[in-house]
């Protein structure tokens, strides 16, 4: 009995005291900021203009905080960073209308516009086809101003009221679509389609109520609901030849299924419905049975409670590009931290998991990167350099190899992880692409393209052109990302343009209409489990969805961000293991791919640039491209080199009066395939670019292919001295590398004077996304939102 009372009195002090002290203190790690709703965030993101505390506490108390912005970047009166080209361009960017105060002796500078676009009222250049679409593409929304006269398509159909446009299939289907029924006029046949509580006539176009058949009075034209055939219960005589359930009617009778079961054409025979190809019948695996199904869940994976979905027990991250860093967070959310740090122009990012690497792209710098998850250092390895316009990046896990789209060349390039080895896989009918996935175990890419002709295509891994498919060709206009679902082999894609989010079979049926996004502008799009994470320019937030519950809202996962790009999920189960069929690279003496033939998974040997094959083994001499270096053209081995240089002009773009030229030089290497002699170097200079865009000027040019080096001809002097004593020699050397100095010099600031800058449109709904822009500062549209490094 004491110990009952001594325990009662503890329990009772402790209560007394919690009520005095309260709740015990949460506390952060010292290089952490404790957030008003007790979260720990990095104390470098204090005061950065994110909201990475969710409540806006880490933005708080910034008066005495030195903010420093970029060169490139203009510093609000309330210390907040916005791009330069943000100022006066009516619009309060840095939320205290500091960027619009003084601006009365600016004159904003608005592009004049090409034959094929239409300028707003703000100055902007849309396409043409997008004035009076009913979508507001202008930032003052003047392409849907006087719209009365809807110009449609010359494909769609046009209301008689002139204020909806309609896709054929929904011309004369028996079902009014036009406010005004003009879409089912002047039809061959009309077809009403009469519900289950009507009788349908004859004449298939009256339907009346079955209360009136059969009550010795005629509604139909012809008089059939009033028949010999009234009260015959054909269902005893057979079951009316009904497969399962027959029900009888005042004249006639209707045959029915049991639940699992669907009625065939013939209205009598019930046939299994397969629901695996119901979307969300199962999370992941179905396995359909007769008149029902059942799931399972892939390995690693766990069944839940509701015996439809799986999870899995390791917590997963989000990564997402943010232009100047590379970002993650816990999907639990409790952690959140820079991933990489110091960066220009990270658009998009993956994996290589099991190895521990993370892969980016900058289109700012023109690379493609990788550095070690969780690494202290975290120092960027440049793996590729000379890229345009890569926006999308994916990593085979299973061979090692990294695939990328490149909307600068308008090709789809692959490498070895290291950056090695790199080849052109499709160079043809490309004019946008941008987000790109694969499939290693079927040996499939599958890709975005944004251009005039917007589609997701797949070709085989090794880029056989015979393998080449359209997925969605229809429909579609900006599909910026897309995700592969490799267990139930569904892709999904968002439109930017549409504001739609769609699913369809690896084969291109069975398409989906998940979600419309409303005013969102999805970039980038990711799935794992039963979410789908995409990014939002219009609210700069990193967001999620259910893949099934479409009644289910958006969940912002991180708002208030810089630049949010490409979002992607770490998790070991996105990268399932399997056999490396490219062991030992398979005998091939540089890039060993995966493939498809058509009818099943293949692997096949692939040349760098440059080089061709000759069985497994590549012969020639691989291009690489390269900047322009005049040291490095002053300093080349005195052995035979071919250097070519290639001329480039971009040409005008949207929201540009002028363009500039962008220089690059490709070099002929000599690394051969081990078992091949070195051939003699040709000095054609017909090396191929595809062009950026209309009207490219493309000048293409040869040097002298023996250039001697500043060491053999310090050599070569010091052996005239010692030969016959003569200083002219030296004197001449002197002379001559002076005079190569200053010509470096002179082309190094003409090159930083022309140095490409990112642009990315203020106005997300305006573009997707812009590449590389070579123009002079002077010459920037104002509207424009631009993110740029001079180097």
């Amino acid at each position: 009995m004491k110990l009952v009372v001594a325990i009662f009195s503890i329990f009772c002090n402790f209560l007394i005291v919690k009520e005095l002290v309260g709740e015990p203190e949460s506390y952060c790690q010292d290089d952490y900021f404790k957030c008003s709703n007790l979260k720990c965030v990095p104390f470098r993101f204090k005061c950065d203009n994110s909201n990475d505390c969710g409540d806006n506490s880490d933005e708080s108390d910034c008066k005495g905080i030195n903010i420093t912005c970029i060169n490139d970047e203009y510093t609000c009166q309330n210390k907040r960073c916005i791009p330069s080209g943000w100022l006066c361009d009516k619009n309060n960017d840095c939320g205290d209308n500091s960027d619009e105060l003084n601006c009365h002796n600016k004159t904003l500078h608005t592009p004049e516009c090409s034959d094929d676009l239409w300028k707003c009222h703000s100055g902007e250049c849309i396409k043409s086809k997008w004035k009076c679409d009913f979508k507001d593409d202008c930032t003052d929304k003047s392409d849907e101003i006087g719209c009365d006269l809807l110009l449609c398509d010359h494909n769609n159909f046009k209301c008689k009221h002139g204020e909806q446009c309609l896709l054929p299939k929904y011309r004369c289907d028996g079902l009014v679509d036009c406010t005004d029924g003009s879409d089912e006029d002047d039809c061959d046949t009309v077809s009403e389609i009469c519900t289950t509580n009507h009788f349908k006539c004859s004449d298939n176009k009256t339907c009346i109520d079955w209360k009136n058949v059969c009550d010795k009075k005629s509604d139909c034209p012809n008089g059939e609901d009033e028949s010999n055939s009234c009260y015959i219960n054909e269902c005893e005589h057979y079951n009316g030849d009904c497969s399962h359930i027959c029900t009888n009617l005042k004249i006639g009778y209707v045959c029915s299924c049991k639940p699992g079961y669907t009625l065939s054409n013939d209205g009598r025979t019930c046939e299994d419905i397969n629901e695996c190809e119901i979307h969300g019948s199962c999370h992941q695996i179905c396995h359909n049975t007769n008149g029902s199904y059942y799931c399972s869940c892939a390995e690693n994976y766990v069944m839940q409670l509701d015996k439809v979905s799986c999870k899995t027990n390791v917590e997963g991250w989000i990564y997402f590009a943010n232009r100047r860093d590379i970002r993650k967070f816990s999907l639990s959310g409790h952690e959140y931290d820079i991933a990489v740090n110091g960066l220009e122009g990270a658009v998009s990012i993956d994996f290589d998991v099991h190895n521990n690497f993370i892969y980016w792209t900058d289109v700012v710098q023109e690379t493609i990167n990788r550095a070690i998850i969780g690494s202290n250092q975290m120092r960027p390895e440049v793996l590729v350099k000379n890229t345009h316009t890569s926006d999308g990046l994916a990593v085979d896990w299973l061979t090692g190899k990294l695939y990328w789209t490149d909307a600068g060349y308008k090709t789809i390039e692959v490498a070895d992880l290291s950056g090695k080895n790199n080849a052109d896989l499709v160079t043809i009918d490309l004019l946008e692409p941008r987000a790109i996935s694969l499939d290693p175990f079927e040996g499939f890419i599958y890709w975005s393209d944004w251009g005039d002709s917007a589609v997701i295509s797949r070709i085989s891994m090794d880029g056989n052109k015979e393998t080449r498919k359209s997925i969605v060709d229809k429909d579609i206009i900006w599909p910026n990302g897309l995700t592969l679902d490799l267990i139930q082999r569904k892709l999904y894609w968002i439109c930017a343009k549409l504001k739609r989010l769609e699913v369809i079979d690896f084969n291109g049926k069975n398409r989906k209409l998940l979600r419309m996004l409303g005013e969102m502008h999805p970039f980038s799009l990711d799935g794992f489990q039963d979410q789908l994470y995409f990014s939002d320019w219009k609210i700069s937030s990193i967001d999620s969805l259910s893949k099934y519950n479409l009644s289910q809202n958006f969940l912002p996962l991180k708002s208030g961000l810089f630049a949010p790009m490409d979002v992607k999920v770490f998790h070991p189960a996105r990268q399932p293991l399997g056999v490396n069929p490219c062991d030992l690279n398979n005998t091939c003496s540089h890039l060993c791919l995966l493939g498809n033939d058509g009818k099943k998974r293949i692997i096949s040997c692939k040349c760098p640039r440059g080089m061709y094959l000759n069985q497994t083994n590549c012969v020639g001499t691989p291009i690489i491209r390269t900047s322009i270096n005049v040291l490095e053209l002053t300093t080349q081995a005195t052995t035979q080199a071919t250097t070519q240089a290639t001329t480039q002009a971009t040409t005008q773009k949207s929201t540009q009066k002028n363009s500039q030229v962008t220089t690059r030089k490709v070099t002929q290497t000599t690394t051969q395939a081990p078992t091949q002699k070195k051939e003699k170097q040709s000095m054609s200079p017909a090396i191929k670019f595809e062009k950026l865009k209309d009207k490219n000027v493309l000048i293409t040019f040869s040097l002298p292919d023996v250039r001697p080096t500043l060491k053999t001809r310090f050599l070569k002097y010091k052996a005239a001295k010692i030969s016959d004593g003569s200083y002219l020699a030296i004197f001449l050397s002197i002379l001559v590398v002076i005079v190569i100095v200053l010509i470096f010099i002179l082309i190094r600031r003409r090159r930083e004077q022309n140095k490409g800058q990112v642009m990315y449109y203020k106005d997300m709904s305006t573009t997707p996304l812009e590449e590389d822009f070579y123009i002079e500062n002077e010459e920037i549209d104002e509207k424009a939102n631009i993110i740029y490094q001079d180097v």
